[in-house]
């Protein structure tokens, strides 16, 4: 994430508040909100697949090169985020 992102997030948080005591569909619906405002970039490919039985994605840019990767697994604790929610990182 650039620092004009980072800015850009720290803007949308600051603007929307905290809500007293979020029940966890509210912090869903939440976090799901703030990635729509931070969509991947228009030349990213998103493959879809499953690991173990469980859905993921492969996100990757035209001219990367194809013998490396990073395995992002965002925080949340299995309660909050989706792919939606953090697949502009």
């Amino acid at each position: 994430m650039s620092m004009e992102q980072l800015g850009a997030l720290k803007a949308v948080l600051r603007e929307r508040g905290i809500p007293g005591d979020p029940t966890v569909a509210e912090m869903r619906t939440r976090m799901e909100e703030t990635g729509e405002k931070f969509p991947a970039p228009p030349e990213a490919v998103v493959e879809p697949t499953s690991i173990a039985g469980r859905p993921a994605e492969w996100v990757g840019a035209p001219g990367l090169p194809e013998d490396r990767a990073v395995l992002y697994l965002h925080g949340g604790g299995y309660v909050i985020g989706s792919f939606n929610s953090h697949r502009n990182l």
